[in-house]
């Protein structure tokens, strides 16, 4: 019910005592009326489009029970054009998830040897994710390299004829037959992982001569051939998908480029999103929210004097934060 001074249950060490209002209102309906915010909590269908009328102008909902709303936010936008919804659901524009937040405060309480997480810091991370919705989400992505793939592994990648485990390879890797170490062989030693960009000679049993397929780094799987799609049908050979596009003929290439091209433009669209009723709030895997967050919350601790860490390059330690998040996506 409403949350009013003077309720029975409003005694002090009631913890709404401290947000208890003085008002005559003991409905919900009277309660949002002429409000701009509605924040739910609750149940699901609890705000009805006639209560929804008598908020303010632009109100803000924020449906959050689950599965089901307070209001169903395309209900809510029939309702009023005008309405800003967000939901506890991914299904849904403008999802509230505590993922947003949580793990990137502690992030930056940990990375700063905090005292505590003051209001200052959580105020700080609060206005460093209104700011991410306001910037254009960027559509590239730096593509990882070999490098990248192998700090995985544990160390660096060093690639050249010196990398390359000639007659005189040292450690475990296997050195090739050339006097000059120019073969094609592999050695690691500690945790540096190095390769040769040589050509592989040809079997002497009398084989294709193809060069092996090489291997991939830990965790990467070359494709299975069982289960590549027909480039032509569609599908898994042998699946059902596979005998019905089969059965039907395989589609133009023109058909097949229109298709795949109205994908990316989609793709693009959801990826990039613009701030707006539909997008208030960064989604919850934004990867920008790694690298902003934990750097907000960490100069709001240095600032508040609760930091045990205050030596900090704030350029440094965002690009380490976002060189994290890129092996962590790969």
């Amino acid at each position: 019910g409403v949350v009013y001074a003077g309720r029975d249950d409003m005694t002090p060490d009631n913890y709404l005592y401290d947000v208890a209002a003085t008002t005559d209102k003991r409905t919900l309906k009277e309660a949002v009326e002429g409000a701009d915010v509605f924040l739910g909590l609750s149940a699901g269908n609890l705000l009805t489009p006639e209560m929804l009328l008598t908020m303010a102008r632009d109100p803000v909902v924020f449906a959050c029970a689950n599965p089901m709303p307070e209001i169903d936010p395309d209900l809510a936008a029939a309702t009023r054009p005008d309405v800003i919804v967000a939901t506890g659901r991914s299904d849904f524009p403008n999802q509230i998830n505590n993922v947003c937040v949580f793990p990137h405060i502690f992030r930056g309480a940990l990375d700063c040897r905090a005292r505590c997480v003051n209001e200052e810091m959580k105020l700080a991370a609060t206005h460093a994710i209104a700011a991410i919705a306001r910037k254009p989400a960027s559509l590239k992505r730096r593509t990882p390299s070999v490098g990248d793939l192998a700090s995985l592994v544990g160390g660096g990648l060093n690639l050249g004829d010196k990398a390359g485990g000639g007659g005189s390879g040292s450690g475990n890797g296997a050195g090739g037959s050339d006097a000059d170490g120019s073969g094609g062989g592999a050695a690691a030693t500690g945790s540096v992982v190095s390769c040769s960009t040589a050509a592989t000679a040809p079997p002497a049993n009398g084989g294709s001569g193809r060069p092996p397929t090489p291997p991939l780094p830990v965790g990467v799987r070359h494709p299975s051939p069982a289960r590549t799609a027909s480039p032509a049908l569609g599908g898994r050979p042998g699946s059902p998908t596979h005998r019905r596009r089969k059965s039907q003929g395989p589609k133009s290439i023109d058909g097949d480029a229109e298709a795949a091209a109205a994908a990316a433009a989609a793709a693009a669209l959801a990826l990039a999103p613009a701030f707006g009723r539909d997008y208030i709030i960064p989604r919850p895997f934004d990867d920008r929210l790694a690298v902003e967050v934990p750097a907000a919350v960490v100069q709001a601790a240095i600032d508040t004097g609760v930091a045990r860490v205050t030596d900090f390059d704030m350029a440094e330690y965002k690009r380490s934060l976002a060189d994290l998040t890129l092996r962590l996506n790969l």
